[in-house]
């Protein structure tokens, strides 16, 4: 049974708050690496442009004002890394930080300085208090944009997270141990928890309530295998029952040698005859097609002693068994497509039972609820489109061509009340659990909901897309940052010894500290929110 809080996707792309910028990378070696001359051109040449968009929480919008100098003076390496173990490195990401490319500062970046490979160690025994060793040292890591700038570098991302959202963060430290783990992901063994804080009170008393039956379908993974299904068939030329034109000549072949008795076999023949007769019997009947050929006994005999790669070569032969694999194939299309419109029916059927939208779940704790919506990449755009009757999709053509995704996620209400920075600002903290791993899939939901993510530059429609986040702290959202955090993640792991794919895996969970803190007001009556930048890793 597959977990239902696995994800079988996740998110591949950091979230680009103000500007949507292309992945760029800068090819390196080790010659440029040992050459600081050549690295401050790389830098001033590369990461400009980069430098100028970013405006993290925890920097300034200005060159030095938010490159790795700027990240190492706030954090320190002993409250962001959770857990670390000969086969990987769990990190606690800070908010407003991208994973890698020519950007100032990246996740990217901040390992390669606290674990540099061999080609790199000798550049960093240097005394790290001293400011000018450290820019110096940076300046060497600067040029770096990709984990495999340097062949010796085996530190590898397991998953992604985006720009603004900070939390637990799986790093490998071989390519084998990112493999198994990687595995975990894509066979949906692991369970990941976020918590975050949106606009407004929540309330689960007016959502429709539905039994918990209606979950079967997902829990048990139907849901995800048979949309993984359909994708691997749409926009494919085969289809149950195609044949293609060299499949049509053997199966006349074999139909005529069988009508006119027993033939002296080719050795080759004679080797795969009984791999050929099971594959023959799964395959369509020719039937009709078959009589398109009409040939005297001469060239009958004589085509079948041939093999097709000798037949196509004839102008004439390889036309006509062009032509009778176009008139089979339209057959079989046809057979194909009718049956596909009964099982599509079939399928809407079963799914009408879980409405696009929220909704509750018997058996559940009141404060929980649901939010189900297919989410679809629109091409040319940073925001996701989202299938829902209330929601205007971002897409500037025709929804149909895209290509929606079954997405589910799990939301429980944890506390509800205002801000520390504004007592009239309603909110609520939420901990999220996404049954699938969609691209934005936390931050669209929300949105449907029609409780946006604090802070969301790209989901929150209180927010303009003209001034910077700084500006809006007082004005609209009152935070500096966006208000998603991933608080834990669970799959099994071999965290000691040789990593092996074989190997022995148990299930290990890491958390990071939460940022969104609940105090109590100063008069004691109530109780605000908090919203911190970084926080103690625990695990």
């Amino acid at each position: 049974m597959s977990n239902p809080h696995g994800s079988s996707e996740v998110e591949v792309s950091p979230a680009k708050p103000m500007v949507r910028e292309k992945s760029q990378s800068q090819e390196t070696d080790d010659s440029m690496i040992l050459d600081d001359e050549s690295n401050n051109k790389a830098v001033s040449s590369s990461s400009i442009v980069a430098e100028c968009l970013d405006h993290p929480c925890w920097g300034g919008p200005r060159r030095g004002e938010h490159d790795l100098p700027c990240l190492l003076r706030l954090v320190q390496q002993s409250s962001l890394i959770i857990r670390e173990t000969p086969l990987y490195i769990v990190m606690n990401k800070p908010p407003d930080l991208r994973m890698d490319g020519i950007h100032a500062a990246t996740v990217h970046k901040l390992l390669t300085y606290w674990y540099p490979p061999p080609s790199l160690q000798h550049h960093l025994l240097t005394d790290h208090n001293n400011k000018d060793e450290q820019l110096r040292i940076a300046s060497v890591i600067a040029s770096l944009s990709k984990h495999n700038d340097l062949s010796d570098n085996e530190l590898r991302p397991c998953h992604q997270l985006d720009y603004a959202t900070s939390g637990v963060l799986l790093v490998a430290r071989t390519q084998l141990a990112a493999a198994v783990a990687c595995r975990a992901f894509a066979e949906r063994s692991t369970k990941k928890e976020y918590v975050a804080v949106v606009h407004g009170h929540i309330s689960c008393d007016h959502m429709p309530l539905l039994p918990a039956s209606a979950l079967e379908e997902w829990r048990q993974g139907h849901t995800e295998e048979r949309y993984r299904k359909q994708r691997r068939n749409v926009h494919k030329d085969t289809f149950a029952g195609f044949m293609p034109t060299h499949a049509i000549f053997n199966k006349w072949k074999a139909q005529t040698i069988k009508r006119k008795g027993p033939q002296p076999l080719s050795s080759d023949e004679q080797n795969n005859k009984e791999q050929k007769t099971e594959q023959a019997t799964k395959k369509p009947k020719l039937e009709n097609v078959t009589k398109l050929l009409v040939l005297d006994i001469e060239e009958e005999e004589k085509l079948v002693t041939l093999k097709w790669s000798a037949v196509k070569q004839i102008p004439k032969w390889k036309l006509l068994f062009e032509e009778m694999a176009t008139r089979h194939n339209n057959d079989a299309r046809q057979i194909h497509e009718a049956k596909v419109a009964v099982e599509t029916e079939q399928k809407k059927g079963s799914d009408c039972s879980l409405p696009h939208g929220v909704f509750c779940v018997e058996g559940e704790e009141s404060s929980c609820f649901y939010i189900h919506a297919p989410i679809a990449e629109v091409p040319n755009s940073f925001r996701m489109a989202v299938q829902h009757p209330t929601i205007e999709s971002s897409s500037s053509g025709d929804n149909e061509t895209l290509d929606f995704k079954p997405a589910l996620t799990r939301c429980v209400i944890e506390w509800k009340g205002t801000l520390a920075t504004n007592q009239d600002r309603p909110v609520t903290k939420v901990k999220l659990f996404p049954w699938t791993g969609r691209r934005h899939q936390l931050r669209v939901h929300m949105m449907v909901a029609g409780h946006a993510i604090l802070g969301d530059e790209t989901y929150d429609a209180t927010l303009t897309a003209t001034a910077t986040m700084k500006h809006r702290i007082n004005t609209t959202c009152d935070v500096s940052r966006m208000c998603l955090h991933a608080h834990s993640l669970t799959l099994p792991l071999q965290t000691e010894g040789e990593c092996t794919t074989t190997s022995g895996t148990s299930l290990q969970t890491f958390t990071a500290h939460d940022p969104f803190v609940i105090q109590q007001s100063d008069n004691g009556v109530c109780s605000q929110l908090v919203v911190t930048n970084f926080g103690q890793a625990t695990y």
